[in-house]
């Protein structure tokens, strides 16, 4: 926290404890996230010629922060896609689903897909069963990208 303080005021930006805490929460910690977070509320900021972090700014800062992220989040599935069910399996444990008993499909083959997201450093195992993803803003952008498909295949499917 403090660490971040000292940046913003570094810039005679002025903000309290309740939007550093908001900044923490939205990126996990992430020493990376938190990065690109405060540097989108940064810029946001700078835009708007602000001198003082409101949760506004950094709700901006964290949606431009997922805009930035989501063509690594495309390239990302566009290269499991080829990989059998990983990017199936992915985005399952995006969406909190169990994965062995709340997906079709071979078992073995979910397996070998969770063991390429290992070894890709994508997720970690924290448990039986339990994974998370190392970079937790990636965890978001996939979720929102799923929602917006399966929206499209809705209308679609509607007209």
């Amino acid at each position: 926290m403090d660490y971040i303080t000292r940046k913003f005021q570094a810039q005679n930006i002025m903000l309290n404890d309740r939007v550093i805490s908001e900044i923490l929460t939205l990126s996990k910690g992430h020493p990376q996230d938190t990065m690109l977070l405060c540097s989108e509320i940064y810029y946001s900021l700078l835009e708007a010629g602000v001198k003082t972090l409101s949760l506004d700014f950094v709700r901006l800062g964290f949606e431009g922060a997922l805009l930035s992220l989501s063509p690594v989040s495309d390239e990302l599935l566009d290269e499991l896609g080829s990989l059998g069910n990983s990017r199936r399996v992915l985005i399952s444990l995006a969406k909190g689903l169990l994965i062995y008993s709340g997906m079709s499909g071979n078992p073995n083959d979910i397996k070998r897909a969770v063991d390429l997201l290992i070894d890709k450093v994508i997720i970690e195992k924290t448990g039986r069963g339990a994974y998370r993803f190392v970079e937790p803003m990636l965890k978001i952008t996939l979720i929102d990208e799923s929602r917006a498909i399966s929206l499209q295949l809705k209308t679609a499917c509607q007209q």
